[in-house]
């Protein structure tokens, strides 16, 4: 329903104009309310003495004989009194009356012998020129006679317009301290919706974390409010945290996904490419042997060595490939309390083992450094550190393995006194078939992913692997791991 032209424009000022005009008009209804009862209450009041005080100089007038003129001296009347005799037949006697009053403005008496006169009641009649200023009473006289005494009502009439022009000032004065009165309240009152109103669009603006200022008692309307905002705001708050959180999951697990679709991109790439090299050797031996080319056993045994070479090169590294795979797919690994300490002193002797000339330095003693991890795949990570130190150092250079705990972490640190790295190597040596010394490491039967498979098993138990390298300086790997709890 369509609300009407009026109403529109009412609603369309703000809301502390609204409120200051309807307690001004309040406050007006109830001033004309009490002016007009004022006003009807002293009319009344002051008629009623106006006819007892008629009343009683009329009975006097009755009691005296008729004047024998028509205008007594001014002592004789009061100048307020209207005296006019009607004889038995109702012909009118000359008026007793003040002097100074113009005959139009005599009272326009009724014949007292109309039904609607009433004897010893006042009434009010106008004067000759019609304004209603004079209030009669009619009386019998003796011998049949009648008299009216009139009074002037102009005195009521001045003081009943005396008290208008004092309300209206006193209503003027009134309402215009109520107006500034109550615009100031309203003001006040509603500062706190003009901070929620700030507030609001602040939040509009982006600003979540915004909040509805406490300055207004909770058990107050606009503190009720301003505490429901605020509970509102942070279920908001809440949600739209939610909803980022899980977006960023959901753009997290989409770039794991790319990441996980790029790597294996890269690592049938790579691993196409490594397993090239040993599947021509065979090949090719192969068919050496088959076109005869091995004309004597010795020959044959030597094609056959080289097969059985490069098949375990191959075996190795389709074992590595199958374990990045796995670690790839984010296969859950095993949790148990494992002591670094003791898996490195049996990497040491196992290293010593394979190459008795060298120089390694076990782990000093003291109290076991417990991590939680695969134990398989810790002597692993230390396994591949220690033998790419053996493989990449010249036989004089010394090798170091180290345990230690700090803080929260376990710490594993494998160095050597060998040439090191450039910063070039060194950014990519945790690279899948990277090899910094790709003749070397393919004679030793490297694949080209001990150190891939290190960082990758490291980042599985929750840690992190660094290499400190310079050229000349030797290296040193750092594998940090937290420890059990």
């Amino acid at each position: 329903m369509k609300r009407p032209a009026a109403v529109r424009r009412w609603r369309a000022f703000p809301l502390r104009v609204q409120l200051a005009a309807l307690a001004v008009a309040m406050v007006l209804l109830a001033l004309a309310l009490s002016a007009v009862a004022t006003n009807v209450v002293l009319e009344h009041s002051l008629v009623d003495r106006a006819d007892r005080e008629l009343v009683s100089q009329g009975r006097g007038f009755t009691d005296r004989p008729p004047p024998r003129r028509a205008v007594p001296d001014r002592e004789a009347l009061p100048s307020r009194f209207f005296v006019q005799r009607f004889d038995a037949d109702g012909t009118a006697v000359g008026p007793q009356v003040d002097p100074r009053l113009r005959q139009h403005d005599y009272p326009d008496l009724p014949d007292p012998s109309e039904d609607d006169v009433t004897f010893g009641e006042p009434f009010t009649v106008p004067a000759e020129d019609g304004s209603p200023s004079w209030r009669v009473v009619f009386f019998e006289g003796a011998g049949g006679d009648a008299v009216a005494v009139a009074v002037d009502l102009s005195e009521v009439t001045a003081t009943l317009e005396r008290l208008r022009w004092i309300e209206l000032a006193i209503t003027v004065a009134v309402l215009a301290a109520v107006a500034a009165v109550s615009s100031w309240l309203v003001a006040r009152s509603l500062r706190p919706l003009r901070r929620v109103e700030r507030t609001a669009e602040a939040i509009a603006g982006g600003d979540l974390t915004a909040r509805v200022p406490e300055v207004a008692d909770p058990r107050t309307e606009v503190g009720a409010l301003a505490s429901s905002l605020n509970a509102m705001l942070g279920h908001i708050e809440d949600a739209v945290e939610a909803r980022e959180r899980e977006a960023e999951r959901a753009g997290e697990e989409a770039r794991r996904a790319e990441e996980s679709e790029r790597r294996m991109r890269r690592f049938v790439a790579d691993a196409s490419h490594e397993l090239r090299t040993p599947l021509t050797s065979i090949r090719g031996f192969a068919e050496l042997y088959a076109q005869g080319a091995a004309t004597d056993e010795a020959t044959a045994d030597r094609f056959m060595a080289r097969i059985r070479q490069e098949a375990d090169r191959m075996g190795v590294l389709v074992e590595d490939l199958l374990l990045l795979a796995r670690l790839d797919q984010e296969r859950p690994l095993r949790h148990d309390p494992v002591d670094l300490r003791a898996l490195s002193r049996d990497a040491v002797d196992d290293a010593r083992a394979v190459q008795p000339e060298r120089t390694v330095v076990e782990p000093s003693a003291g109290p076991p450094v417990v991590v939680e991890g695969d134990e398989a795949r810790l002597r692993q990570v230390i396994a591949n550190l220690v033998g790419n130190a053996l493989v990449h150092t010249p036989p004089e250079a010394e090798l170091r393995v180290d345990v230690r705990a700090e803080g929260d972490e376990g710490v594993l640190t494998v160095s050597d006194d060998g040439p090191g790295l450039d910063e070039v190597s060194a950014a990519h040596v945790f690279e899948r078939f990277y090899r910094a010394d790709d003749a070397r490491s393919r004679q030793d039967g490297g694949s080209g992913l001990g150190l891939a498979i290190v960082s990758a098993l490291v980042t599985g138990h929750g840690g992190r692997v660094s290499l400190d390298t310079a050229p000349g300086e030797g290296a040193t790997f750092t594998v940090r791991i937290p420890l059990a709890r």
